[in-house]
């Protein structure tokens, strides 16, 4: 009996996992293979390469400005104007144009300052005037002188003394003109003796001649031409230690004047022993010699004249105020 109620039970579970489904576990089951599919396909023709264009440059453009977040609860922004618009879309000229360099401006240089003579600017100086070698006192000579900038006046004067003054006239004579790196120009001699007109020499150096008097011109003017007053400071300008010569126009007329160099000599002054040049010239018969003292900046310190009758003055300087 349990031998047929086994074997029931077996064919009926035989039965069953023919008849029904069977349960998929995890894992087991295969996919199902899909079906193969094969299409023949013609390659595609290449189309034609056409020719590179030149690439364009790019052009700069004006970074637009961060939009502004808009107010849910506020007013909408405007919009912008399209003025606006287009200058935004416009590149920006001055980037777009190249660089310019300036070159830095020349810088101006002052003017070179105005010659200056050896001498000071202002003074004057004094002068005891004798007759013959070591004789008596016949007058004064004052010489006093001014330089402003580029222009000189100079203006020398005697005046009789003792018994000279009882015959003796009194003479101006003045210098004026310019100061050029080779020392005095002169425009204008004049020379006024007391009772007398006065002999006036013009400098025109634009036309190269030299007008006296009533316009009698006499000829050409040559470059160097000093006067009677501005020679002996031509003269302390160069302090020559040998012989010069110049053309020297008196208030009529233009003579040449030849300094002889004599030698380097000491006098003895009111201020002391002083050394000084020593030189000499001779003209129409007549006799100058001067002493220049480098210590006083060139100038004469004693003057000897001797005319052609042979008679002699001499000036020795007793006071010099140099400012």
């Amino acid at each position: 009996m349990p031998f047929a109620i086994a074997l029931a039970v077996s064919v009926l579970l035989h039965a069953a996992a023919i008849v029904m489904p069977g349960w998929a576990l995890p894992g087991d089951a295969e996919p199902e293979p899909q079906p193969l599919e094969a299409r023949l396909v013609l390659p595609a023709q290449p189309a034609p390469v056409a020719a590179a264009a030149p690439k364009p440059h790019p052009r700069p453009t004006r970074r637009a400005p961060p939009a502004t977040p808009v107010d849910a609860d506020g007013p909408a922004p405007a919009a912008a104007a399209p003025e606006a618009v287009a200058a935004a879309a416009e590149p920006d000229a001055a980037a777009a144009a190249p660089a310019v360099v300036v070159p830095p401006a020349p810088v101006a240089l002052p003017p070179p300052p105005p010659p200056s003579p050896p001498w000071a600017h202002q003074g004057h100086v004094r002068y005891l005037v004798r007759y013959g070698d070591g004789g008596f006192i016949i007058g004064e000579r004052t010489e006093a002188w001014r330089i402003d900038g580029e222009h000189y006046a100079i203006r020398s004067s005697f005046e009789p003394k003792g018994l000279a003054a009882l015959r003796g006239r009194t003479r101006t004579q003045t210098s004026s003109g310019e100061v050029t790196a080779a020392g005095l120009r002169p425009h204008e001699f004049r020379d006024q003796r007391e009772g007398r007109d006065a002999d006036v020499a013009t400098f025109d150096w634009a036309g190269a001649q030299i007008v006296f008097s009533g316009g009698r011109a006499a000829g050409r003017l040559a470059d160097g031409t000093e006067d009677l007053t501005s020679v002996f400071y031509q003269l302390a300008w160069l302090a020559p230690r040998q012989d010069v010569e110049f053309a020297v126009a008196t208030g009529s007329r233009v003579g040449r004047w030849t300094f002889e160099w004599v030698g380097e000599e000491k006098l003895e002054l009111a201020t002391g022993i002083v050394a000084t040049l020593h030189l000499r010239t001779r003209a129409d018969g007549d006799s100058t010699e001067v002493w220049l003292a480098p210590a006083y900046g060139g100038l004469p310190v004693k003057i000897r004249y001797v005319d052609r009758k042979g008679d002699a003055f001499e000036q020795t300087a007793d006071l010099l105020d140099l400012n």
